[in-house]
């Protein structure tokens, strides 16, 4: 499985500046140059424009030098250089957005384009001015599907955007092609590790803001009835706003010591590390009195939480962003066409999870899981 470590580190784009240090001139002289201009010497101009040829200068990374290549259209096909990258996801999820983000730049960044980053957080939200241009070669929705679904429709309304090649992580969109991540068997694996270890009560932790969130609620109940446990007795439900997630972390630790929950599912790894130190306040043992499973680390060096040692599942949030990237190359450039394979999860399994107590321990003294 590719994870962020796994994915190449990309060159900073040659700048303006970068050619005026190199030939000892000023920037404004070196965009004269670029252009051509008879305000200067046809020495110093081709002077200028070799070294800007040998440092590997692409005008397409800068604004300007984006309007300067439109306007040499004549007939033929312009390429902007610029993919966008339509988000809705919220702080507790930024980790994944981090992970597609860079997967996608480790691609694009070698073939001289840029990624743009638009948050998709409503229909009425202004839209970049190069979004509304029609700037862009391809685009890529990340996030839950209502909030995709709607900006796609809102995109595809501008006469630029109306057939420009889109993909989309995780849901399936109209007319886009699609990069399959088995998050169904994600979910399956961590509630199938913890019944494995004998837990019967949990707290799910419901989060709408998660993209995730459906297959996570599916997984539990396929469990539960794979097991013949009655769902509504042994899962009980927490649901979580970011806004108040301090106070939410510790009712989620209220509940765990008065309901007698031994495992709780959260919806990310985020919020999984607020539970942790709410259990670690009230003195309740982590795995020894309660475990916690976090959701979707992407191998990040922030997302490892290797302080944490915490139990949770690995989605492989930079090579989609990768697989994204390449669709798009492919369709802009007509080669032959990314598959669409579907990226399989990891569980790892690490020091907050294992057998339940006989009892819970409402003295305890110290949380064994070390917290970040």
């Amino acid at each position: 499985m590719t994870t962020y470590d796994d994915c190449p580190r990309y060159a900073r784009p040659v700048t303006l500046f970068d050619i005026a240090l190199r030939c000892g001139v000023s920037k404004m002289t070196v965009s004269l140059a670029l252009r051509g201009s008879d305000k200067l010497k046809p020495a110093t101009i081709e002077r200028i424009q070799q070294v800007a040829r040998e440092m590997g200068y692409d005008p397409a990374f800068a604004h300007a030098g984006r309007i300067l290549s439109s306007r040499r259209q004549h007939g033929k096909t312009v390429v902007h250089h610029v993919i966008a990258l339509f988000s809705a996801m919220a702080p507790a999820y930024q980790s994944m957005f981090c992970a597609v983000l860079h997967g996608m730049q480790a691609v694009l960044a070698p073939q001289r384009m840029a990624v743009l980053t638009v948050a998709n957080v409503g229909d009425t939200q202004p839209l970049p001015e190069a979004v509304i241009r029609g700037d862009l070669d391809g685009m890529v929705f990340f996030g839950p599907s209502s909030h995709n679904e709607a900006m796609l429709r809102r995109l595809r309304q501008l006469p630029a955007l109306a057939k420009t090649p889109a993909v989309s992580l995780l849901h399936p969109l109209p007319e886009c092609r699609h990069v399959p991540i088995d998050v169904h068997a994600a979910s399956a694996l961590r509630f199938e590790h913890l019944l494995q270890q004998g837990h019967r009560k949990f707290l799910k932790i419901c989060d709408d803001a998660s993209p995730c969130m459906p297959s996570q609620l599916q997984a539990v109940q396929q469990g539960c009835a794979a097991q013949g446990l009655d769902y509504a007795a042994h899962v009980h439900h927490l649901e979580w706003r970011a806004e108040h997630a301090r106070s939410l972390a510790s009712e989620c630790a209220d509940r765990c010591r008065q309901q007698a929950i031994s495992a709780v599912l959260a919806p990310s790894d985020t919020i999984a590390l607020q539970v942790l130190h709410a259990l670690w306040l009230q003195g309740l043992r982590v795995p020894e009195d309660v475990n916690v499973i976090g959701f979707g680390e992407d191998g990040s060096p922030d997302a490892n939480h290797e302080g944490s040692a915490l139990t949770t599942v690995r989605l492989p949030w930079c090579e989609a962003g990768q697989r994204a990237a390449a669709m798009l190359l492919a369709q802009i450039t007509g080669d032959h066409p990314v598959e669409d394979t579907t990226l399989s999860p990891a569980l790892m399994v690490r020091d907050t999870s294992a057998p339940p107590p006989d009892t819970l321990h409402p003295g305890a003294h110290t949380a064994t899981a070390r917290l970040s």
